[in-house]
């Protein structure tokens, strides 16, 4: 029987480092690392809805043109990019007869720059991101769509570095497993392997439809 597992995006299969745009803003524009900061937060939520973009919001608030934006744009797409281990993780499972889902907090930039420099993520998935969706993790509206286009995945595995994410997803069944990518990079590379030897076979072993005694895993070792 086919296994079903959901995962995040950022933090999870691939690194988000915000200093990539911060940095290059605060030097663009003559504003504060601090500042920098919380433009970054406040796009971040506008651009996860679909609402606006990048280069809009750079011309409206800073008058920026031409190629000022054009090098922020390509400064704020760099701050996700793929982790080599998490993706040949992601491609083995593929082989596993599990059925794979991406649930993430993502805008249209993003989302396109990925789907251009990394197609592998998005072959042979599903995926559900906020900027489509019209709604954010943790809400009611991103996991009621997402079930309701694909009860399948009730009471999938669902792995997410934020503990808010996990406990809104057990209310739809899902066994949640928390995985933080960035400090996964601070193990050995034993530990490394000892945490996604343990995570794979929990999925693995876990039946697609057993719900009970649903769980938030932690999956930080040392």
């Amino acid at each position: 029987m086919e296994i079903t597992v959901a995962f995040d995006i950022g933090n999870v299969l691939c690194h988000f480092d915000i200093y990539r745009f911060t940095e290059k803003l605060s030097k663009v524009v003559g504003i504060t690392d601090h500042d920098a900061y919380f433009l970054l937060v406040r796009l971040q939520a506008l651009q996860d809805i679909g609402v606006t973009s990048v280069a809009t919001e750079l011309e409206s608030q800073y008058r920026l043109k031409g190629e000022e934006i054009m090098e922020l744009v390509d400064a704020w797409n760099s701050t996700v990019y793929p982790n080599d281990s998490m993706m040949r993780f992601l491609e083995n499972l593929k082989t596993e007869n599990t059925k794979i889902a991406l649930l993430s907090n993502m805008g249209p930039e993003h989302l396109g720059y990925l789907k251009k420099t990394v197609p592998d993520l998005f072959q042979d998935t599903i995926h559900h991101i906020s900027c489509e969706v019209g709604a954010r993790k943790p809400t009611k509206l991103f996991f009621q769509s997402f079930i309701m286009d694909n009860d399948i995945f009730k009471g999938c595995v669902y792995i997410d570095d934020i503990e808010e994410n996990l406990r809104a997803g057990k209310k739809y069944s899902f066994k949640s497993y928390q995985f933080n990518l960035e400090n996964h990079m601070k193990l050995t590379l034993a530990q490394q392997k000892t945490e996604l030897d343990r995570l794979k076979n929990m999925i693995i072993n876990m039946h697609p439809n057993q719900t009970r005694n649903s769980k938030v895993y932690s999956g930080e070792f040392g």
